[in-house]
C-alpha cells in the first residue's frame, strides 16, 4: 500500500501584488479610461474621441513595455558578462 503525504504550502501575497495585478488587467484599464473620458466630458474639457484613444493606447503601450522590461534580471553576473563581450 502506498501512502501519499500531502503538505500544504502557504503562499503569502501582499496587497501591493494584488493591486499591481489588477492595474495591468486590460479590462480594468479600459474601465478606468472610459470613466476618465466621461468625467472629462462632464467638465467640457474632453479631447476628441480619436485623440483620446491615441493617448490611451500610448499609455497602455508604455505600461506593457515597462511590465516586460521589469521581468529582465540584470543582476545576474553571467548575463552581464555575456553582454559586455
Amino acid at each position: 500500500m502506498t501512502k501519499k503525504i500531502v503538505t500544504k504550502q502557504v503562499v503569502v501575497v501582499s496587497k501591493w501584488d494584488k493591486v499591481k495585478k489588477r492595474l495591468v488587467n486590460p479590462v480594468f484599464l479600459a474601465a478606468i479610461a472610459a470613466l476618465l473620458y466621461r468625467a472629462l466630458q462632464n467638465f467640457g474639457v474632453a479631447p476628441e474621441a480619436g485623440d483620446y484613444q491615441l493617448y490611451v493606447d500610448i499609455v497602455c503601450y508604455i505600461l506593457g513595455i515597462a511590465g516586460v522590461y521589469s521581468t529582465f534580471d540584470s543582476t545576474d553576473p553571467e548575463k552581464v558578462d555575456n553582454i559586455k563581450k
